[in-house]
């Protein structure tokens, strides 16, 4: 079971590094598209948090404790932090290659979660994904 705490800790702290680097570039983006893209990330780190909240309950659910401050978060992450100073471009480009990396943390997790017959995570993953 310990490999699945570890695997569900890192998706946890993933999808929150992503809620505040989609915040971050909502806050930033400059540019033609200012509009679109300022309206987009603010419904993707909305529709993030309601992930991160579900990942964490999740976690308590199945009898761990979530990672649940930010050194536990920076402990436990893969992603990296954004840069403000970027173009639009650069932003959805970075974005898009963070939500490929968490689709193949869902994958680790559903597997892990298999091997220890772990159904009710299975399923909670699926949908998640």
């Amino acid at each position: 079971m310990k490999d699945l705490q570890k695997s569900m800790n890192k998706l946890l702290a993933n999808f929150y590094s992503l809620l505040l680097k989609t915040q971050n570039y909502h806050w930033h983006v400059k540019g033609l598209n200012f509009k679109e893209l300022h309206l987009f990330f603010e419904e993707q780190y909305n529709q993030l948090f309601g992930f991160v909240d579900s990942v964490a309950e999740r976690i308590v659910t199945i009898g761990f404790n979530a990672p649940a401050t930010l050194k536990e978060i920076q402990e436990h992450r893969t992603l990296s932090d954004g840069q403000y100073d970027i173009s639009s471009f650069e932003m959805v480009s970075e974005l898009h290659k963070d939500v490929e990396h968490l689709i193949d943390n869902l994958g680790e997790a559903i597997e892990i979660s298999k091997k220890n017959e772990d159904e009710g995570t299975v399923t909670f993953l699926t949908d998640l994904l």
